[in-house]
Protein backbone atom coordinates (compact mmCIF):
# COMPACT_ATOMS: atom_id res chain seq x y z
CA UNK A 1 0.00 0.00 0.00
CA UNK A 2 2.79 2.43 0.90
CA UNK A 3 4.60 1.73 -2.35
CA UNK A 4 1.45 2.07 -4.46
CA UNK A 5 0.57 5.41 -2.88
CA UNK A 6 3.91 7.03 -3.70
CA UNK A 7 4.07 5.46 -7.15
CA UNK A 8 0.54 6.52 -8.00
CA UNK A 9 1.02 10.09 -6.88
CA UNK A 10 3.98 10.36 -9.27
CA UNK A 11 2.48 8.43 -12.18
CA UNK A 12 -0.96 10.10 -12.32
CA UNK A 13 0.17 13.58 -13.53
CA UNK A 14 2.47 12.02 -16.13
CA UNK A 15 -0.43 9.97 -17.49
CA UNK A 16 -2.58 13.10 -17.52
CA UNK A 17 0.15 14.98 -19.40
CA UNK A 18 0.15 12.35 -22.15
CA UNK A 19 -3.65 12.27 -22.37
CA UNK A 20 -3.70 16.07 -22.61
CA UNK A 21 -2.07 15.81 -26.03
CA UNK A 22 -5.25 14.18 -27.38
CA UNK A 23 -7.31 16.80 -29.19
CA UNK A 24 -10.77 15.23 -29.04
CA UNK A 25 -13.37 14.89 -26.27
CA UNK A 26 -12.01 17.88 -24.30
CA UNK A 27 -9.40 15.44 -23.04
CA UNK A 28 -7.17 18.23 -21.69
CA UNK A 29 -9.76 19.41 -19.17
CA UNK A 30 -11.06 15.94 -18.32
CA UNK A 31 -7.65 14.35 -17.75
CA UNK A 32 -6.23 17.28 -15.76
CA UNK A 33 -9.26 17.68 -13.52
CA UNK A 34 -9.45 13.91 -12.96
CA UNK A 35 -5.74 13.81 -12.17
CA UNK A 36 -6.07 16.64 -9.64
CA UNK A 37 -8.99 14.89 -7.91
CA UNK A 38 -7.05 11.61 -7.72
CA UNK A 39 -3.97 13.44 -6.40
CA UNK A 40 -6.02 15.15 -3.69
CA UNK A 41 -7.51 11.82 -2.59
CA UNK A 42 -4.08 10.18 -2.59
CA UNK A 43 -2.63 13.06 -0.55
CA UNK A 44 -5.31 12.51 2.10
CA UNK A 45 -4.48 8.79 2.19
CA UNK A 46 -0.79 9.67 2.59
CA UNK A 47 -1.63 11.96 5.51
CA UNK A 48 -3.44 9.08 7.17
CA UNK A 49 -0.75 6.48 6.45
CA UNK A 50 2.21 8.63 7.49
CA UNK A 51 0.92 8.62 11.08
CA UNK A 52 2.06 5.03 11.51
CA UNK A 53 5.49 5.39 9.88
CA UNK A 54 7.31 7.14 7.07
CA UNK A 55 6.36 5.80 3.65
CA UNK A 56 9.39 4.49 1.77
CA UNK A 57 10.08 2.47 -1.35
CA UNK A 58 12.75 1.74 -3.97
CA UNK A 59 15.46 0.96 -1.40
CA UNK A 60 14.91 4.25 0.47
CA UNK A 61 15.26 6.30 -2.73
CA UNK A 62 11.79 7.74 -2.12
CA UNK A 63 10.33 8.59 1.26
CA UNK A 64 7.39 10.54 2.64
CA UNK A 65 7.35 11.83 6.22
CA UNK A 66 5.17 14.45 7.92
CA UNK A 67 6.83 17.44 6.24
CA UNK A 68 6.62 16.00 2.75
CA UNK A 69 3.06 14.76 3.39
CA UNK A 70 2.01 18.33 4.25
CA UNK A 71 3.65 19.58 1.04
CA UNK A 72 1.92 16.90 -1.06
CA UNK A 73 -1.43 17.83 0.46
CA UNK A 74 -0.94 21.56 -0.17
CA UNK A 75 0.28 20.93 -3.72
CA UNK A 76 -2.66 18.67 -4.52
CA UNK A 77 -5.20 21.19 -3.22
CA UNK A 78 -3.78 23.97 -5.35
CA UNK A 79 -3.52 21.62 -8.35
CA UNK A 80 -7.22 20.84 -7.95
CA UNK A 81 -8.18 24.52 -7.66
CA UNK A 82 -6.02 25.53 -10.64
CA UNK A 83 -7.50 22.69 -12.73
CA UNK A 84 -11.05 23.91 -12.13
CA UNK A 85 -10.12 27.53 -12.80
CA UNK A 86 -8.24 26.64 -16.00
CA UNK A 87 -11.35 25.14 -17.63
CA UNK A 88 -12.98 28.49 -18.30
CA UNK A 89 -9.88 30.66 -18.11
CA UNK A 90 -8.11 28.99 -21.03
CA UNK A 91 -11.34 28.89 -23.06
CA UNK A 92 -11.70 32.63 -22.51
CA UNK A 93 -8.10 33.18 -23.60
CA UNK A 94 -8.80 31.18 -26.77
CA UNK A 95 -11.98 33.18 -27.43
CA UNK A 96 -10.17 36.53 -27.28
CA UNK A 97 -7.27 35.17 -29.35
CA UNK A 98 -4.59 35.13 -26.66
CA UNK A 99 -3.96 31.38 -26.90
CA UNK A 100 -4.45 29.02 -29.86
CA UNK A 101 -6.02 25.58 -29.57
CA UNK A 102 -2.63 24.00 -30.24
CA UNK A 103 -1.13 25.92 -27.35
CA UNK A 104 -4.03 24.83 -25.17
CA UNK A 105 -2.84 21.23 -25.49
CA UNK A 106 0.71 22.34 -24.74
CA UNK A 107 -0.50 24.29 -21.70
CA UNK A 108 -2.30 21.35 -20.12
CA UNK A 109 0.44 18.86 -20.94
CA UNK A 110 3.17 21.07 -19.43
CA UNK A 111 0.97 21.92 -16.45
CA UNK A 112 0.81 18.24 -15.52
CA UNK A 113 4.55 17.77 -16.08
CA UNK A 114 5.10 20.78 -13.82
CA UNK A 115 3.02 19.13 -11.10
CA UNK A 116 5.02 15.90 -11.46
CA UNK A 117 8.35 17.70 -11.03
CA UNK A 118 7.17 19.38 -7.82
CA UNK A 119 5.85 16.08 -6.46
CA UNK A 120 9.22 14.53 -7.23
CA UNK A 121 10.94 17.24 -5.15
CA UNK A 122 8.91 16.43 -2.04
CA UNK A 123 8.97 12.62 -2.34
CA UNK A 124 12.58 11.85 -3.21
CA UNK A 125 15.09 10.91 -0.52
CA UNK A 126 18.00 11.32 -2.93
CA UNK A 127 19.75 14.72 -2.72
CA UNK A 128 20.89 14.45 -6.36
CA UNK A 129 17.39 13.63 -7.62
CA UNK A 130 16.08 16.45 -5.44
CA UNK A 131 18.31 18.92 -7.28
CA UNK A 132 17.35 17.44 -10.65
CA UNK A 133 13.66 17.77 -9.76
CA UNK A 134 14.07 21.43 -8.78
CA UNK A 135 15.84 22.12 -12.08
CA UNK A 136 13.11 20.19 -13.90
CA UNK A 137 10.48 22.49 -12.40
CA UNK A 138 12.36 25.36 -14.03
CA UNK A 139 12.40 23.73 -17.45
CA UNK A 140 8.72 22.72 -17.37
CA UNK A 141 7.47 26.05 -16.07
CA UNK A 142 9.63 28.19 -18.41
CA UNK A 143 7.42 27.21 -21.34
CA UNK A 144 4.30 27.94 -19.28
CA UNK A 145 5.55 31.47 -18.58
CA UNK A 146 6.03 32.04 -22.32
CA UNK A 147 2.80 30.31 -23.38
CA UNK A 148 1.34 33.58 -24.76
CA UNK A 149 4.29 33.87 -27.14
CA UNK A 150 4.47 37.65 -26.68
CA UNK A 151 7.70 39.67 -26.38
CA UNK A 152 7.00 40.39 -22.70
CA UNK A 153 6.24 36.78 -21.80
CA UNK A 154 9.19 35.45 -23.78
CA UNK A 155 11.51 37.92 -22.09
CA UNK A 156 10.16 36.91 -18.68
CA UNK A 157 10.57 33.20 -19.47
CA UNK A 158 14.17 33.63 -20.60
CA UNK A 159 14.97 35.77 -17.56
CA UNK A 160 13.41 33.13 -15.34
CA UNK A 161 15.28 30.28 -17.02
CA UNK A 162 18.68 31.99 -16.99
CA UNK A 163 18.57 33.41 -13.46
CA UNK A 164 17.20 30.25 -11.86
CA UNK A 165 19.57 27.99 -13.79
CA UNK A 166 22.56 30.12 -12.84
CA UNK A 167 21.41 30.11 -9.22
CA UNK A 168 20.78 26.38 -9.23
CA UNK A 169 24.28 25.77 -10.58
CA UNK A 170 25.50 26.89 -7.14
CA UNK A 171 23.21 24.37 -5.45
CA UNK A 172 24.46 21.67 -7.85
CA UNK A 173 28.00 22.40 -6.70
CA UNK A 174 26.86 22.26 -3.08
CA UNK A 175 25.02 18.98 -3.68
CA UNK A 176 28.05 17.36 -5.31
CA UNK A 177 30.30 18.55 -2.48
CA UNK A 178 27.90 17.16 0.11
CA UNK A 179 27.88 13.82 -1.68
CA UNK A 180 31.69 13.88 -1.77
CA UNK A 181 32.24 14.50 1.93
CA UNK A 182 29.47 12.00 2.78
CA UNK A 183 31.35 9.40 0.78
CA UNK A 184 34.64 10.32 2.46
CA UNK A 185 32.95 10.08 5.87
CA UNK A 186 32.17 6.44 5.14
CA UNK A 187 28.43 6.52 4.46
CA UNK A 188 27.25 3.47 2.54
CA UNK A 189 24.61 5.53 0.73
CA UNK A 190 26.04 9.06 0.62
CA UNK A 191 23.36 10.27 -1.77
CA UNK A 192 20.44 9.65 0.62
CA UNK A 193 19.19 12.56 2.71
CA UNK A 194 18.12 10.27 5.55
CA UNK A 195 21.52 8.58 5.59
CA UNK A 196 23.30 11.94 5.83
CA UNK A 197 20.97 13.14 8.58
CA UNK A 198 21.30 9.97 10.66
CA UNK A 199 25.12 9.98 10.34
CA UNK A 200 25.66 13.62 11.28
CA UNK A 201 28.17 12.62 13.97
CA UNK A 202 30.60 11.57 11.22
CA UNK A 203 30.97 15.10 9.84
CA UNK A 204 32.91 16.68 12.72
CA UNK A 205 36.05 16.94 10.57
CA UNK A 206 34.24 18.71 7.74
CA UNK A 207 32.59 21.64 9.55
CA UNK A 208 34.33 24.39 7.54
CA UNK A 209 33.49 22.65 4.27
CA UNK A 210 29.86 22.16 5.31
CA UNK A 211 29.56 25.90 6.02
CA UNK A 212 30.71 26.61 2.46
CA UNK A 213 28.36 23.96 1.10
CA UNK A 214 25.43 25.55 2.91
CA UNK A 215 26.18 28.93 1.32
CA UNK A 216 26.16 27.32 -2.13
CA UNK A 217 22.88 25.56 -1.37
CA UNK A 218 21.30 28.72 0.00
CA UNK A 219 22.27 30.74 -3.07
CA UNK A 220 20.93 28.08 -5.41
CA UNK A 221 17.68 27.08 -3.75
CA UNK A 222 17.19 30.58 -2.34
CA UNK A 223 17.10 31.89 -5.90
CA UNK A 224 14.21 29.55 -6.72
CA UNK A 225 12.48 30.44 -3.44
CA UNK A 226 12.56 34.13 -4.35
CA UNK A 227 14.59 35.21 -1.35
CA UNK A 228 16.30 38.60 -1.58
CA UNK A 229 18.72 39.41 -3.21
CA UNK A 230 18.01 36.51 -5.60
CA UNK A 231 14.41 37.41 -6.38
CA UNK A 232 14.70 39.34 -9.66
CA UNK A 233 13.05 36.65 -11.80
CA UNK A 234 9.97 36.27 -9.65
CA UNK A 235 7.89 39.42 -10.41
CA UNK A 236 8.32 39.10 -14.19
CA UNK A 237 7.54 35.37 -14.31
CA UNK A 238 4.49 35.72 -12.07
CA UNK A 239 3.08 38.69 -13.98
CA UNK A 240 3.46 37.21 -17.48
CA UNK A 241 2.32 33.63 -16.78
CA UNK A 242 -1.36 32.61 -17.07
CA UNK A 243 -3.23 33.05 -13.78
CA UNK A 244 -3.40 29.31 -12.90
CA UNK A 245 0.36 29.02 -13.48
CA UNK A 246 1.01 32.14 -11.39
CA UNK A 247 -1.01 30.53 -8.59
CA UNK A 248 1.13 27.39 -8.76
CA UNK A 249 4.32 29.47 -8.99
CA UNK A 250 3.62 31.52 -5.92
CA UNK A 251 1.45 29.06 -4.06
CA UNK A 252 3.67 25.98 -4.20
CA UNK A 253 6.76 26.21 -6.46
CA UNK A 254 8.70 28.62 -4.25
CA UNK A 255 7.51 26.62 -1.22
CA UNK A 256 9.14 23.53 -2.74
CA UNK A 257 12.47 25.36 -2.71
CA UNK A 258 11.89 26.42 0.90
CA UNK A 259 11.09 22.78 1.65
CA UNK A 260 14.53 21.76 0.30
CA UNK A 261 16.19 24.49 2.39
CA UNK A 262 14.33 23.19 5.45
CA UNK A 263 15.75 19.73 4.79
CA UNK A 264 19.30 21.06 4.67
CA UNK A 265 18.55 23.27 7.68
CA UNK A 266 17.91 20.07 9.63
CA UNK A 267 21.27 18.66 8.56
CA UNK A 268 23.05 21.87 9.59
CA UNK A 269 21.43 21.72 13.03
CA UNK A 270 22.39 18.05 13.34
CA UNK A 271 26.08 18.70 12.62
CA UNK A 272 26.20 21.55 15.17
CA UNK A 273 25.86 24.54 12.83
CA UNK A 274 22.44 25.63 14.09
CA UNK A 275 23.54 29.10 15.24
CA UNK A 276 25.40 29.70 11.99
CA UNK A 277 22.43 28.96 9.70
CA UNK A 278 19.88 30.64 11.96
CA UNK A 279 21.75 33.92 11.82
CA UNK A 280 21.91 33.77 8.03
CA UNK A 281 18.24 32.86 7.65
CA UNK A 282 17.15 35.66 9.97
CA UNK A 283 19.16 38.28 8.07
CA UNK A 284 17.88 37.08 4.69
CA UNK A 285 14.33 36.80 6.01
CA UNK A 286 14.24 40.36 7.34
CA UNK A 287 15.96 41.68 4.20
CA UNK A 288 13.38 39.92 2.01
CA UNK A 289 10.53 41.38 4.03
CA UNK A 290 12.04 44.88 3.81
CA UNK A 291 12.69 44.88 0.06
CA UNK A 292 9.31 43.30 -0.68
CA UNK A 293 7.48 45.85 1.48
CA UNK A 294 9.15 48.74 -0.34
CA UNK A 295 8.36 47.22 -3.73
CA UNK A 296 4.71 46.70 -2.77
CA UNK A 297 4.36 50.40 -2.06
CA UNK A 298 5.48 51.30 -5.60
CA UNK A 299 3.75 48.40 -7.42
CA UNK A 300 1.35 49.31 -10.25
CA UNK A 301 0.70 45.82 -11.61
CA UNK A 302 -1.69 43.66 -9.57
CA UNK A 303 0.20 40.42 -10.30
CA UNK A 304 3.56 42.01 -9.51
CA UNK A 305 2.04 43.27 -6.24
CA UNK A 306 1.12 39.69 -5.37
CA UNK A 307 4.58 38.49 -6.43
CA UNK A 308 6.24 41.01 -4.11
CA UNK A 309 3.93 39.79 -1.36
CA UNK A 310 5.19 36.24 -1.99
CA UNK A 311 8.76 37.42 -1.41
CA UNK A 312 7.64 38.92 1.90
CA UNK A 313 5.89 35.68 2.88
CA UNK A 314 9.01 33.64 2.13
CA UNK A 315 10.85 36.12 4.34
CA UNK A 316 8.48 35.22 7.18
CA UNK A 317 9.33 31.53 6.73
CA UNK A 318 13.04 32.36 6.70
CA UNK A 319 12.58 34.35 9.93
CA UNK A 320 10.88 31.34 11.52
CA UNK A 321 13.94 29.27 10.65
CA UNK A 322 16.16 32.13 11.78
CA UNK A 323 14.66 32.47 15.25
CA UNK A 324 15.00 28.71 15.37
CA UNK A 325 12.89 27.62 18.33
CA UNK A 326 10.41 24.76 18.12
CA UNK A 327 7.40 27.08 17.87
CA UNK A 328 9.20 29.07 15.15
CA UNK A 329 9.70 25.94 13.03
CA UNK A 330 6.02 25.09 13.53
CA UNK A 331 5.20 28.60 12.32
CA UNK A 332 7.45 28.20 9.28
CA UNK A 333 5.83 24.88 8.32
CA UNK A 334 2.35 26.30 9.00
CA UNK A 335 3.21 29.26 6.77
CA UNK A 336 4.03 26.90 3.91
CA UNK A 337 0.48 25.58 3.68
CA UNK A 338 -1.16 28.87 4.75
CA UNK A 339 0.57 30.83 2.00
CA UNK A 340 -0.34 28.15 -0.55
CA UNK A 341 -4.04 28.57 0.17
CA UNK A 342 -4.28 32.35 0.37
CA UNK A 343 -1.83 33.31 -2.35
CA UNK A 344 -3.24 30.66 -4.67
CA UNK A 345 -6.70 32.18 -4.24
CA UNK A 346 -5.43 35.70 -4.90
CA UNK A 347 -3.56 34.79 -8.08
CA UNK A 348 -6.63 32.99 -9.40
CA UNK A 349 -8.65 36.10 -8.50
CA UNK A 350 -6.18 38.23 -10.44
CA UNK A 351 -6.99 36.23 -13.57
CA UNK A 352 -10.69 36.99 -13.14
CA UNK A 353 -9.94 40.67 -12.49
CA UNK A 354 -7.91 40.89 -15.68
CA UNK A 355 -10.78 39.32 -17.66
CA UNK A 356 -13.19 41.93 -16.32
CA UNK A 357 -10.99 45.03 -16.65
CA UNK A 358 -8.65 43.87 -19.44
CA UNK A 359 -5.69 45.32 -17.55
CA UNK A 360 -3.26 44.53 -14.73
CA UNK A 361 -2.73 48.20 -13.92
CA UNK A 362 -3.85 48.83 -10.33
CA UNK A 363 -4.66 52.48 -11.10
CA UNK A 364 -7.18 51.42 -13.76
CA UNK A 365 -8.97 48.85 -11.60
CA UNK A 366 -11.76 50.28 -9.45
CA UNK A 367 -14.96 49.04 -7.83
CA UNK A 368 -14.46 45.27 -8.04
CA UNK A 369 -17.10 44.72 -5.36
CA UNK A 370 -19.71 46.68 -7.36
CA UNK A 371 -18.68 45.20 -10.70
CA UNK A 372 -18.79 41.65 -9.28
CA UNK A 373 -19.94 41.31 -5.65
CA UNK A 374 -18.98 37.62 -5.48
CA UNK A 375 -15.46 38.11 -6.81
CA UNK A 376 -15.02 41.33 -4.83
CA UNK A 377 -15.93 39.57 -1.57
CA UNK A 378 -13.50 36.75 -2.29
CA UNK A 379 -10.71 39.22 -3.12
CA UNK A 380 -11.44 41.11 0.10
CA UNK A 381 -11.20 37.88 2.10
CA UNK A 382 -7.98 36.97 0.29
CA UNK A 383 -6.53 40.37 1.14
CA UNK A 384 -7.39 39.91 4.82
CA UNK A 385 -5.68 36.54 4.74
CA UNK A 386 -2.48 37.75 3.11
CA UNK A 387 -2.08 40.62 5.59
CA UNK A 388 -2.26 38.05 8.42
CA UNK A 389 -5.66 38.95 9.84
CA UNK A 390 -7.36 36.49 12.21
CA UNK A 391 -8.94 33.98 11.97
CA UNK A 392 -7.06 33.08 8.78
CA UNK A 393 -4.33 30.47 9.18
CA UNK A 394 -1.72 33.00 8.03
CA UNK A 395 -2.33 34.99 11.22
CA UNK A 396 -1.35 32.06 13.42
CA UNK A 397 1.66 31.03 11.35
CA UNK A 398 2.96 34.60 11.52
CA UNK A 399 2.16 34.79 15.23
CA UNK A 400 4.13 31.61 15.93
CA UNK A 401 7.16 33.09 14.16
CA UNK A 402 6.96 36.27 16.28
CA UNK A 403 6.50 34.15 19.42
CA UNK A 404 9.64 32.26 18.45
CA UNK A 405 11.61 35.49 18.46
CA UNK A 406 10.25 36.29 21.92
CA UNK A 407 11.18 32.83 23.13
CA UNK A 408 14.73 33.39 21.90
CA UNK A 409 14.81 36.88 23.49
CA UNK A 410 15.62 38.43 20.10
CA UNK A 411 14.05 41.82 20.74
CA UNK A 412 15.70 43.54 17.77
CA UNK A 413 14.52 40.80 15.42
CA UNK A 414 10.94 40.95 16.73
CA UNK A 415 10.70 44.75 16.50
CA UNK A 416 12.13 44.78 12.99
CA UNK A 417 9.83 41.98 11.81
CA UNK A 418 6.69 43.56 13.28
CA UNK A 419 7.58 46.94 11.75
CA UNK A 420 8.00 45.32 8.33
CA UNK A 421 4.72 43.43 8.73
CA UNK A 422 2.98 46.75 9.46
CA UNK A 423 4.47 48.34 6.32
CA UNK A 424 3.40 45.37 4.19
CA UNK A 425 -0.06 45.49 5.80
CA UNK A 426 -0.45 49.18 4.97
CA UNK A 427 0.79 48.76 1.39
CA UNK A 428 -1.51 45.83 0.61
CA UNK A 429 -4.59 47.33 2.27
CA UNK A 430 -3.99 50.62 0.41
CA UNK A 431 -3.59 48.94 -3.00
CA UNK A 432 -6.48 46.51 -2.58
CA UNK A 433 -8.83 49.11 -1.12
CA UNK A 434 -8.35 51.27 -4.22
CA UNK A 435 -9.19 48.30 -6.44
CA UNK A 436 -12.11 46.97 -4.40
CA UNK A 437 -14.11 50.10 -3.67
CA UNK A 438 -15.42 53.09 -5.57
CA UNK A 439 -17.18 53.32 -8.92
CA UNK A 440 -16.29 50.52 -11.36
CA UNK A 441 -13.78 51.79 -13.89
CA UNK A 442 -15.18 49.67 -16.73
CA UNK A 443 -18.37 48.09 -18.03
CA UNK A 444 -18.17 44.36 -18.58
CA UNK A 445 -20.60 41.64 -19.58
CA UNK A 446 -18.18 38.96 -18.43
CA UNK A 447 -19.93 36.83 -15.82
CA UNK A 448 -18.34 35.17 -12.82
CA UNK A 449 -19.18 31.54 -13.40
CA UNK A 450 -18.73 28.60 -11.07
CA UNK A 451 -15.29 27.71 -12.44
CA UNK A 452 -14.10 31.15 -11.30
CA UNK A 453 -15.45 31.50 -7.78
CA UNK A 454 -15.53 27.84 -6.68
CA UNK A 455 -11.74 27.18 -6.58
CA UNK A 456 -11.11 30.59 -4.99
CA UNK A 457 -13.79 29.96 -2.37
CA UNK A 458 -12.36 26.49 -1.71
CA UNK A 459 -8.87 27.80 -0.95
CA UNK A 460 -10.10 30.69 1.22
CA UNK A 461 -12.48 28.41 3.13
CA UNK A 462 -9.70 25.93 3.89
CA UNK A 463 -7.50 28.75 5.20
CA UNK A 464 -10.31 29.85 7.49
CA UNK A 465 -11.07 26.29 8.63
CA UNK A 466 -7.51 25.45 9.66
CA UNK A 467 -7.20 28.91 11.20
CA UNK A 468 -10.31 28.44 13.34
CA UNK A 469 -9.61 24.75 14.02
CA UNK A 470 -5.79 24.40 13.91
CA UNK A 471 -6.15 21.15 15.81
CA UNK A 472 -7.09 19.52 12.51
CA UNK A 473 -3.47 19.68 11.37
CA UNK A 474 -1.63 20.45 14.61
CA UNK A 475 -0.16 16.98 15.06
CA UNK A 476 1.23 17.14 11.51
CA UNK A 477 2.79 20.55 12.16
CA UNK A 478 4.37 19.35 15.42
CA UNK A 479 5.83 16.24 13.87
CA UNK A 480 7.05 18.09 10.78
CA UNK A 481 8.82 20.61 13.03
CA UNK A 482 10.40 17.74 14.98
CA UNK A 483 11.67 16.29 11.70
CA UNK A 484 13.34 19.60 10.87
CA UNK A 485 14.82 19.98 14.35
CA UNK A 486 15.48 16.25 14.90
Amino acid sequence: MEISLILLILIVPIASSILSLIEKFRMQEISTLSSSIIETMLSILILQNVKSSALVFADDEFAVDYLSAIMIFALSLLYFAASIFSIGYIEHEITIGEISKERKRLFYSLLNVFIFTMLLVVTTNNIVVMWIAIEATTIASTFLVGIYNKPESLEASWKYLILCSVGLSFSLYGTVLFYSISYQAGLTKPWLYSSILNSSNLFSNYISMIKLIFIFLLVGFGTKAGLVPLHAWLPDAHSEAPAPVSALFSGILIECSMYVLMRYYGIMVAVGLGSFVRYIFLIIGLLSMFIASMLMITARDVKRLLAFSSIEQMGIIACGLGFGSYIGIIGAVFQLISHTLIKGSLFLSSGAIMNIYNTRNINRIRGIIKASPVLGTLVLLGMLGIVLCPPFSTFYSGLFVVMSGAEENNLAGIITMIALLVIAFAALVWKFSNMLFGKPSTESNWKIRVWVWLPILLLISLSLIIGIYPGLIWSYLENAAKEVLL
